[in-house]
């Protein structure tokens, strides 16, 4: 399953971007993980993981229809991948942005959340 991305240098589209949904900041090893669509109508989505300038691909799932509430939108459940790396979600044309999937990846915005406290605070 050596695949690597053809669109790797393509330029990417708002559009493009928005049609798929992942979580910015990542998984955690061993956490849930989903992908919610809502582009044009695919049966599956893949992913693929950045290495050196190039994304590969590392695992194929299957889209499901997961009620109203998403109006339209498919789901895909990627949980039983658990590998650490940054990677991208393909699906037709469209493409997610980078995440992470790692041991630690709550560690960044909570710190720099704690910054931007420290950092609105007066009378120093």
């Amino acid at each position: 399953m050596a695949t690597t991305s053809t669109r790797a240098h393509e330029p990417v589209t708002a559009s493009d971007v928005n049609s798929i949904h992942v979580n910015h900041v990542g998984f955690p090893l061993g956490a849930a993980k989903n992908v919610v669509v809502t582009g044009p109508i695919q049966d599956h989505f893949d992913l693929y993981r950045l290495s050196d300038t190039n994304f590969t691909l590392v695992f194929s799932g299957a889209l499901h229809a997961q009620g109203a509430e998403l109006g339209g939108g498919l789901v895909g459940d990627f949980s039983d991948f658990d590998e650490e790396g940054i990677y991208r979600i393909e699906c037709g044309n469209a493409i997610s942005h980078c995440f992470v999937i790692g041991r630690e990846v709550y560690r960044s915005p909570a710190t720099t959340l704690l910054n931007f406290f420290r950092l609105q605070r007066c009378g120093d």
